[in-house]
Order: structure tokens, then sequence, then C-alpha cells
């Protein structure tokens, strides 16, 4: 499970008129951190997050501890966060973590040692989001605990104990929301009243397509696993038709939990279809959901990244209407399509000397993406890459560079002195420690790990299709093309 988030993105009917959100902070004494961050996106769901850098500003504390932060003019809801003592979000100590503001709302957030408290017109709809947040988020930690199912018999009780938790938490958030209803806009209330209702299908959704592909695999050959799985499914279905869908069907493809709920069952409808999901969405109505979808297929960690990926974005930017859609699929068109210029990354090696793309020219490259820890990360670097990088060591007409996500440099210096994810032999360069919230990453949209990069002489993409990449056969014919 996951925490309860209000992530809303661009709709033109919201109710809302364009705007300017601002927030004032005031900060009691209590806080001595030496920054705030104040971040907003304009349009922001979860695989939106390591591939578009957000909008932020950043403050240093003064005598009074008093910031002020405006957006810029938003034509729909957007979504905020404030953080005190690093620079960057990912890293940031958040205070407030991703609530849904509204254009030409005015916010005084008063930030003490224990409290947050809300001031405005509209306070009503941010405090009540807070407490949302920290109910569901409190509740969440219980759902699910337990010992997993070791038999096929016992995946149904166990579906329906997940269940029966997440429609507990459901109807506690609702009576919530329910309680704060008069103080607020209707456009606010039928926004969360959509995302909670969101949270509950889409948590019965997830829950059943994680047991159904764990049955699936770990019962493969035991014949009770057929009518198993045919019970499970009977089940979800049984809790599914009891439910009385209160979301607002404007808003469906604002929350983002309604959203992933949708998408979820897109990509269901098309496993029981027999059909691609990419065929699924383009037979869609046009709208945000369809434009969303395309980009959710994409960037899912699974995504097969081949040499159709060209054809396939093309098509896609013919139909994609709304705008941060069509940047984030036409960032993908100039970065992961084979023939597109490599990105032209500059980072710094184990001794600080910056290395450039500019640096490798005329050499082909295999970039490496690992941090310390990732068990996939060392056992591709001691089957596939490690043997790869030893044979071709002394040739000069390609280099391997190794890129570490670790967030604390120390840790990575003594990863490469451990040989376990990369040699000292190859070109080891750091993220800086901004985690996956770099430039780079987002450039080849690495959400998974390890992750690799093929790259030609002549500075031009050739792959980042995964499977040929992790496999040291089609690896080494792929460099010998090359070189």
């Amino acid at each position: 499970m996951t925490f309860f988030l209000l992530l809303l993105v661009a709709y033109t009917h919201t109710g809302a008129q364009p705007g300017v959100f601002s927030v004032k902070v005031n900060a009691t004494k209590e806080f001595r951190n030496d920054t705030i961050i104040f971040t907003y996106w304009p349009l922001y769901y979860a695989e939106m997050l390591h591939n578009m850098a957000p909008h932020s500003s950043t403050l240093n504390i003064h005598r009074k501890n008093i910031f002020r932060f405006r957006t810029g003019v938003l034509n729909h809801p957007a979504y905020f966060s404030l953080a005190f003592g690093r620079k960057d979000f990912v890293n940031a100590n958040r205070i407030i973590d991703r609530l849904f503001c509204i254009p030409g709302d005015s916010l005084e957030v008063v930030l003490g040692k224990d409290s947050i408290l809300f001031k405005g017109s509209n306070a009503a709809f941010y405090q009540c989001q807070l407490q949302l947040q920290e109910k569901i988020t409190a509740s969440e930690n219980h759902i699910g605990k337990g010992r997993m199912p070791i038999d096929s018999s016992s995946y149904l009780q166990f579906y329906l104990k997940i269940s029966s938790e997440c429609t507990y938490v459901y109807n506690e958030a609702f009576n919530l929301l329910k309680r704060y209803q008069h103080l607020m806009p209707l456009v606010c209330f039928q926004l969360l009243q959509t995302d909670i209702t969101g949270y509950l299908l889409n948590g019965l959704i997830s829950s059943y397509v994680s047991m159904k592909n764990n049955m699936a695999s770990h019962f493969l050959n035991k014949k009770n696993s057929i009518p198993a799985i045919g019970r499970l499914t009977h089940a979800y279905d049984s809790i599914l038709g009891t439910i009385t869908d209160l979301s607002v069907e404007k808003f469906r493809a604002v929350s983002e939990k309604y959203y992933q709920y949708s998408f979820q069952k897109l990509k269901l409808e098309a496993g029981n279809k027999g059909m691609p999901v990419f065929a699924m969405i383009q037979q869609a109505p046009d709208g945000l959901n369809k434009d969303k979808w395309f980009v959710s297929h994409f960037l899912a960690p699974f995504f097969i990244r081949n040499d159709s990926l060209g054809s396939q974005l093309t098509l896609a930017l013919s139909m994609v209407k709304n705008g941060t859609c069509r940047q984030v699929l036409q960032n993908m068109q100039q970065r992961q399509v084979t023939g597109s210029p490599a990105f032209a990354f500059a980072l710094p090696d184990a001794k600080g000397k910056l290395v450039r793309l500019s640096d490798l020219k005329g050499k082909a490259i295999l970039l490496d993406f690992w941090f310390t820890g990732c068990s996939g990360c060392s056992y591709n670097y001691k089957e596939v890459l490690g043997p790869i990088e030893r044979k071709y060591r002394n040739d000069p007409r390609i280099v391997f560079v190794s890129v570490s996500t670790d967030r604390h440099r120390s840790r990575w210096l003594k990863s490469i002195a451990e040989d376990i994810y990369t040699s000292q032999h190859a070109v080891n360069l750091h993220t800086g420690g901004a985690w996956v919230d770099h430039d780079l990453i987002r450039a080849y949209g690495v959400i998974s790990f390890p992750f690799l990069v093929l790259i030609n002489r002549q500075g031009k993409l050739v792959s980042i299709n995964q499977a040929a990449l992790r496999n040291k056969t089609t690896l080494e014919k792929m460099i010998e093309s090359l070189l």
C-alpha cells in the first residue's frame, strides 16, 4: 500500500478559475534549518515524478522566519509541497508532502514544533487533506500484515482480509471528509471524494492483480492453480459489485488514485481480451485519461523499449493533446529512440574530476546505472557486465561508464573498491546524491535498476532495450557491431 496522496492534474472543467496560488509560511523559532523549499507541479502523477522536473523555489531563513511563495498562473488545480533543509525535492525533509492547491487561493501555513496550521478563506480544505493523509498513512501500516500465502487456498482468504482492511480505511476517511463538507467549496469536496473512492478501488484491484500474478507463477504446475485463480477473480468481481462508486466523472482523470485504478483496469481488460495495452489505449475516448495512459504505458518499469518505440511514440503523439504529456513523450522521442543523440552528461568521477560525454568522443559507450544494495545490479555485473568489461578492457574503441545513484558519496566509493557493482577499471561516475532526481536519469527514463544504455562511436543511441542489454551473448554481439 502507498500513501494517500491528492495528486491533481490539468483538467479544463474543475470549477476553478485561472489564477496564482500563493502561500505565506510562518515558521516558529523551533525551525533552525537554513532553507525552505516550495515545490509545485501543474500536472503530477506517479510516473511523472522522475521524468519531469517540478517547479521549485528555495529561500533562506531570515530573522522573522516568514517566507512567501507564488506559483505561475495555473489554469487548473495543482499540487504543492513544503520542505526544509535540502536544495532538492527528493532529499528534502518534507513538512507538507504533496497537497492539492486551488488557483486563486491565498494560504498561510503556520509551522510549529509539533503542528501545522492553515489560515485563509479555504483553510479547511487544506486542513482536511492533511488529516486525511495522516489518517490513511497510519492505517495503511497495518494493511496486508501477516504471513503471506504459501499455497493456493490461502490466497483467497488473504485477499479478503486486505479488501476488508481497505474498506475500513476508506470508510474512516470518508467519514472525516463528510465532517468537513460544509466548510469547503463543492469543487474541493468532489475532488477529495473522487480521490478517496480511487484509493479504495485502486487498493482492491492492485491487491487482486498482484495475487493473481503470484499465483500464476508460484503454482503454475499445480492442478488447483486455475480454479484457485478463478475463485480469487470471482471474489474480486463480487466485492467490486458491492461498492457504490462516489467519484465525480470530470475528476476521474484528476485524482491520482482514481487514475491509477483506471489504468490498472485498462491493463486488466487488455489481458482478458488478449490485446496489447497500446492498442487498448488507442481505442479509448480522447481526453486527459487517454493522454496519461499513453505516458504511463511508455514509462512502466517493465515496458520493453525495442525498435518499435519510435513508431509507437509517433503514433501516440498524433493523438495526445495535453501539453505536459506531449512534452514527456517528445523527450522520450528525442532521447530514447534508436539513432537519437546521446544525452550530454557531465558528472564527477571518484577523484572529483568532471567527466563529460564529449570527453569520450569517438568511443562506443556502455552506460550502467546502479545503486548500492541493488541485488539485480550486483547479479548483472557478476554474470553479464563484468565478464564483458574484462574482455574489452584494453580496447580503446569502447568505454564502460558506471553511473551510481547512491545518495552518499562515501557509500559509492566503498562499493567501487568492493568490485560488486562495478570495477576500478570502469569510468565511475556519481549523480551527486540526487538519487533518481537527475537530468541524466530523466533523459533515459531510468525507473528500475540495473539500467543499461548503449551508445555508438558517433554519439548516437543504439539501444535501451533491457532484455537485450542484460543478455551476455546479445550484448557482446551488439558491441562487436559497433567496433
